[in-house]
């Protein structure tokens, strides 16, 4: 750009130099310098509405100031949601610091999704599923060992045999087929490993009697019925053929009673498929919960952002606005599928039994998922999902995916080398902790659409938890951005005003040894009334703000 020169030929001022100036040579140079700054403004315009769409779908501007109101006089509600993470592969917590994380997490819930994969080298470790690879070849210590450390930190478990042992299928096509399209011999099967840990004792097919060593004190409460069916499963080594809804129902109605007519106080979950709605006509949530034979206790399926390193952070938030994909894109098609599985249910308990940002099997190679971006994302999954179930009164569980994966970073809460704890461990840490099921739910609002807000009022507790989730895009298609800092203010109604408020920040500059150091911010009143009071929340980009209003007593 030029800029006109505004200064008269001579050096030396009108006034200086003896010449008068007049009011025509006065009014040109004012009318230059008019000109000058409507260019100037009609630049800065241009360059502010060049920034648009950086607010997940709100039109910015160059204001980054929020502000959200909690009304915590106001319940809307109770908060049912339960967070867990969970085990797949033998040797979760060898790494040296994974025991002791693992300890700080105790997470309430553990999903053991047990394979046949990560396992059998020469010297390594038996496969999870017990007599996974052939026939009367049982082995139960790596399952075993995966419960123990479930349930050494207080968990329930949610026991998934992820497809039928390998001896179980015809590997000579390609998929594989089930040998067997009546499911007996794994109902049988499935019903075997029930009474090994539900009644402490099994008898295998060539009369071996195996006795638990625990009793039943590894009793499994959650079984969840085969894994994601409408997916190429892992029973041959060139893959084995997913089950339709019709075949899944038939797996269903011939496993369940085999089950339950050894512990009739289990709890079954299915289908877990991959999204919610899978496109299958009837679906598989639909097929399952309908007819005269024994419904699931819990519905499951699984939610992921995206399944490409590729796709842009907008794309995992909000999927493609542009097409009609129904519930596989992003954290707005997960709720959309969360959304109608409880219009199929009517409500039934759900849970989404994997979640995480992106389902690649290599690691991004801009670390969305274990950085501050991952943070934002799963912390706005919990709070979307979380309000979705409260809204409908269903329970609701989310199953991180999961503690510690051979891939590292893409799915982990902790190194898989070393066990150093993630920016995500400190995520489901901070939400397990200060946002229980069980909660009231109170009003809240943003006044932002890319700054989230969630407030509780933890069991038995006058304090007032809030959460606070910068999840503004840099541009719509912006890969593996810094997200847009915000000032936020959390203005708190009908609270007393002569509490103390404690913060707690998750973003890039988290110490990921130590976790974030509580701050103190200042609480002051932000209106007329003793009770409106104001706290003051910076955030750097993409990350998550927990807040703590605790009155004095």
């Amino acid at each position: 750009m030029v800029i006109p020169n505004l200064e008269p030929h001579n050096s030396e001022s009108d006034e200086e130099s003896g010449h008068a100036v007049n009011g025509p040579l006065r009014r040109h140079h004012f009318g230059m310098l008019a000109a000058f700054l409507v260019v100037l403004l009609v630049l800065a315009t241009i360059w502010l509405l060049a920034q648009g769409g950086r607010g997940s779908g709100e039109e910015r501007s160059g204001d980054l100031r929020a502000s959200v109101d909690i009304d915590a006089a106001v319940p809307i509600g109770s908060w049912q949601t339960r967070l867990g993470t969970q085990f797949v592969y033998p040797g979760n917590l060898a790494a040296p610091g994974a025991r002791s994380a693992w300890r700080l997490l105790a997470p309430s819930l553990v999903r053991i999704n047990a394979t046949t994969d990560g396992c059998c080298w020469a010297g390594g470790p038996p496969p999870a599923i017990p007599e996974g690879l052939q026939r009367n070849s049982w082995d139960f210590s790596s399952l075993d060992d995966m419960i123990h450390d479930a349930k050494g930190v207080g968990a329930q478990v949610d026991l998934d045999i992820a497809y039928a042992p390998d001896w179980m299928w015809d590997c000579s096509r390609r998929p594989g087929s089930i040998r067997d399209p009546s499911f007996q011999v794994y109902a049988h099967y499935m019903a075997q490993l029930v009474s090994y840990y539900n009644r402490g004792i099994m008898t295998a097919d060539d009369g071996h009697v195996y006795v638990n060593p625990e009793g039943t004190r590894d009793r499994i409460a959650y079984w969840e019925i085969w894994n994601e069916p409408d997916a190429v499963g892992l029973g041959c080594p060139q893959g084995s053929a997913p089950l339709s809804p019709k075949q899944y129902r038939t797996m269903w109605d011939a496993v369940v009673p085999a089950m339950i007519a050894v512990d009739p106080s289990i709890e079954v979950l299915g289908p877990a498929t991959s999204n919610a709605i899978t496109g299958a006509s009837p679906d598989y949530v639909p097929a399952l919960v309908t007819g005269e034979t024994r419904p699931p206790d819990i519905v499951s399926f699984h939610g992921y952002g995206g399944w490409d390193n590729a796709q842009s952070d907008a794309f995992l938030f909000e999927g493609d606005p542009s097409r009609s994909y129904g519930s596989c894109c992003g954290l707005r098609g997960i709720d959309a599928g969360l959304k109608q599985v409880i219009g199929w249910t009517r409500g039934m308990p759900t849970w989404i039994t994997e979640i995480n940002v992106n389902a690649a099997h290599s690691n991004d190679p801009a670390r969305r998922p274990w950085t501050a971006f991952g943070a934002a994302w799963f912390s706005a999954a919990f709070l979307t999902l979380g309000s979705t179930a409260a809204s409908t009164h269903t329970p609701l569980g989310l199953f991180q995916y999961q503690f510690d994966h051979p891939d590292d970073g893409q799915f982990n809460l902790v190194d898989r080398n070393s066990g150093a704890k993630l920016l995500p461990f400190w995520t489901q840490y901070y939400l397990d902790h200060y946002f229980p099921p069980g909660s009231a739910l109170v009003s809240s609002h943003s006044s932002r659409a890319g700054i989230a807000v969630l407030a509780l009022r933890p069991p038995g507790s006058s304090d007032v938890d809030v959460l606070v989730v910068d999840r503004q895009v840099d541009r719509v298609g912006t890969v593996g951005g810094d997200g847009v800092p915000a000032d936020v203010t959390v203005r708190l109604h009908g609270v007393p005003g002569d509490g103390t408020a404690s913060l707690w920040e998750l973003d890039r500059n988290t110490p990921l040894a130590r976790g974030p150091a509580a701050t103190k911010p200042p609480v002051v009143r932000s209106g007329q009334a003793a009770d409106d009071l104001a706290v003051h929340v910076r955030l750097p980009g993409y990350g998550v703000a927990v807040l703590r209003y605790a009155p004095s007593t």
